[in-house]
């Protein structure tokens, strides 16, 4: 026969497994990538946008000495991707869904242009 003090013990425990499975639960997503020319090679400084289309917040980065950038804790929602660059096209990506606990990760191509030219996208896979 199980005592008293083994049932409370057993019921503790399960409180206390339940309780930490809850928190490891995510609510935020996160999007990153590589930002690169043409050739492959990688493009440090490049300014990032990643607009809520729902709310219009705005995160901005630039990238970093190997061309990468990471938004982490990324509300749910459809977002806008913005990269621009000095001697390069404007490249502007809409319609990307973020949902809860997803990783993205791309690497996207610049074309090099004058400051003026951009590059518009309207479709994500």
């Amino acid at each position: 026969m199980v005592s008293t003090v083994q049932k409370s013990a057993l019921v503790a425990l399960s409180l206390i497994l339940l309780a930490t499975f809850s928190f490891a639960q995510r609510t935020t997503a996160t999007f990153a990538g590589i930002v690169a020319d043409p050739t492959n090679a990688v493009l440090p400084g490049a300014e990032i946008e990643l607009i809520n289309e729902g709310t219009s917040a705005v995160m901005q980065m630039l990238t970093n000495e190997t061309g990468e950038f990471v938004f982490d804790f990324v509300p749910v929602g459809t977002y806008t991707l913005k990269i621009k660059m000095a001697g390069f096209r404007a490249y502007e990506s809409r319609g990307i869904p973020l949902g809860a606990a997803q990783n993205v990760r791309r690497t996207y191509t610049l074309e090099v242009g004058a400051v003026t030219d951009s590059v518009t996208v309207t479709g994500e896979a």
